[in-house]
């Protein structure tokens, strides 16, 4: 049976269930249960159709670990869909719910089997839910892993991440040449395979034919979207964080002590460069790269001024026509300039749910043009190998490698029921003017392979984290495998990376700058700093106020027996205290669900004392 067929069945044994309901006269505990029932069903329900829309497979373990509503930074007009159809669906059932118990409160005669039928229902109608099915999967995969852990505590693919993880390090072994690297927003390789999708991407195709490109290039955990395909890319890790990855904007130093593929080559004196048409503050993109080595970081802020008509843009930013312009412009600025250099770029044209095809499309559709999504990657497969064809024609081609990987697997979109039926597989294609025979590579290999395999073709050996170099016949394939695999199991070793501060003097919060300062450390406020019992700080960040991941939210999922420190607008935290009342921002500690509060007026400087007091540390 499939998820739809499931998700039908659930909704019309829900009708049955109301209808039987409304024969038959309950008393008011009766009601109450049935009412909840109901509820937990239709949420259920609710909350797999809105999985489903951006995963394309439901509720899995990155909905439950990301909890990615949907509203990444896009703007609502982007979803203005979902949101209509699931605030009807809530408007429905509560219909549904008032008939049946208007209906059933003027009944007086008791049926005892229309009763056993409507619970009988219901309970179906709750445990045919393919959100049901999905959680307990989940349970059962959660499970049979900690089991697993359990029963390998002596096993180094279990226990010991530092068996896998490579201190990253690179050696020179040729001539060095310059990297070009796209990052292809979703454009993964599945769009180009001609037998699902022909002449959809016959400009990346024929690449293909001047490349080595990889067939069998799965998505690891942590890396399913663009700042996690980012870091794992070129840091050889997923991106693992306390709160959602793209909340972590909110961090004065991303990932401090992870080194990736941009300190190496900083080291090595490449200069590094980034265009991107986004916003460099969403999901702390900007922070990432000026941290790991470059030096020259530009978004739609930065870009914006350098392109003709101001107006010319998207929701999420530049239209890529205007990125990829002013990319190969300041390509050839570089290749003029500097002895070495790396230059990064995103494209995002191809973004979900629709994409947005830059104008110098308007002539490129594909087939009848109905499906919008497919039109923007005709249209991204245009300018790409077009930017990528002037680079391979200009004088510099032979010094230049070209990169093009996808940064994740797409997520729903207007294809993805035709996507959703295929092997899925991330692009990754390198472009080098040493390159001996083009080649497709069918090894198995993930986006945390990326930074190790393209090493070589600018003049480099290493290893980098988690990454291995997929060109090594001498790599182990069983290794790869494992890492794949297990990379879920070492979350709280790669949590490590964050390397967030202890509270080992004064706290201050400075409203003026919203910052709460730990040391020489500054996270942005609002912020919810866990506390253990050596006052070592773990921060979370909110991300997207529809969805759960409010800092109050993340505050009631903490553990009752932890400590943490809240500093919020009042009014956000009046819901967990409700004595708080007022305008401006406050500060709670709180340990077994006891509160302290302060109303913050001005900048307020916080004592070791003072913060085991109001944490019961």
């Amino acid at each position: 049976m499939t998820m739809n067929f499931l998700l039908f069945l659930s909704l019309f044994l829900f009708i049955l269930a109301i209808y039987f309901y409304s024969q038959e006269k309950f008393s008011i505990w009766h009601t109450l249960s049935f009412i909840i029932l109901t509820l937990i069903t239709i949420s259920l329900n609710l909350f797999y159709q809105i999985a489903d829309y951006f995963t394309g497979i439901g509720i899995n373990d990155a909905v439950m670990y990301h909890i990615q509503v949907g509203l990444t930074g896009a703007g609502f007009s982007e979803y203005q869909g979902l949101i209509i159809v699931a605030g009807a669906a809530i408007v429905f059932v509560f219909i549904c719910l008032w008939w049946a118990i208007y209906t059933s409160y003027h009944n007086v005669v008791y049926k005892k089997a229309t009763s056993y039928l409507a619970v009988f229902f219901i309970l179906a109608a709750l445990f045919s839910s393919p959100a049901t099915i999905n959680l307990l999967e989940l349970y059962d995969f959660f499970m049979s892993s900690d089991k697993v852990l359990a029963e390998n505590k002596s096993d180094l693919l279990f226990n010991n991440f530092a068996s896998f993880y490579q201190e990253p390090a690179i050696q020179k072994v040729g001539q060095t040449k310059n990297l070009v690297f796209i990052y292809a927003e979703s454009l993964e390789d599945t769009y180009s395979d001609e037998k699902v999708f022909p002449d959809l991407t016959p400009g990346l195709n024929e690449l293909k034919n001047k490349s080595i490109f990889f067939s069998n290039l799965q998505q690891s955990f942590g890396a399913d979207f663009t700042i996690a395909g980012m870091v794992a890319s070129q840091c050889g890790i997923p991106l693992v964080s306390p709160s959602h990855g793209n909340s972590m904007s909110g961090v004065d130093r991303y990932l401090p002590a992870a080194i990736c593929l941009g300190d190496l080559l900083k080291k090595e004196g490449y200069f590094l460069s980034y265009y991107g048409g986004a916003d460099l503050s969403f999901a702390g993109k900007g922070s990432f790269f000026k941290d790991h080595g470059f030096v020259d970081v530009n978004g739609v802020q930065e870009l914006l001024p350098k392109i003709p008509d101001k107006s010319y843009r998207t929701d999420w930013g530049l239209y890529d026509d205007s990125t990829f312009e002013l990319v190969y412009n300041h390509f050839l600025e570089l290749s003029q300039t500097k002895d070495n250099f790396a230059l990064f770029t995103l494209t995002l044209d191809t973004h979900h749910p629709n994409g947005h095809p830059s104008a110098s499309c308007k002539d490129i559709i594909y087939k009848d043009g109905k499906n919008p999504m497919l039109n923007a990657v005709k249209c991204s497969d245009y300018l790409i190998t077009n930017f990528v064809n002037k680079i391979l024609s200009s004088p510099y081609a032979d010094n230049t490698v070209v990169v093009v990987a996808s940064d994740h697997i797409a997520m729903r979109n207007t294809a993805s029921e035709i996507l959703a039926k295929q092997k899925r597989q991330n692009r990754l294609m390198i472009i080098s003017p040493n390159l001996d025979k083009p080649h497709e590579v069918k090894r198995l290999g993930s986006t945390l392979d990326t930074g190790s395999t393209i090493l070589p073709f600018i003049g480099y050996n290493g290893l980098i984290g988690l990454s291995r170099n997929l060109l090594d016949e001498k790599q182990s394939d069983k290794e790869i495998e494992l890492i794949q695999k297990n990379v879920y199991f070492w979350q709280n070793d790669i949590n490590q990376f964050w390397f967030f501060p202890k509270i080992t003097g004064p706290v201050q919060i400075d409203i003026t700058a919203q910052e709460m300062i730990v040391g020489d450390r500054k996270f942005k406020i609002p912020v919810l700093v866990e506390l253990d019992k050596n006052l070592q700080t773990t921060p979370r960040f909110q991300f997207n106020l529809i969805g759960d991941w409010d800092l109050v939210s993340q505050a009631s999922r903490i553990d009752h027996n932890s400590s943490f420190l809240l500093v919020d607008i009042c009014s956000e935290v009046n819901r967990l205290d409700s004595s708080v009342d007022g305008d401006g921002w406050c500060l709670l500690g709180s340990k077994n669900k006891r509160f302290s509060t302060v109303t913050i007026k001005d900048d307020y400087i916080l004592s070791v004392d003072d913060i085991k007091k109001m944490t019961g540390l």
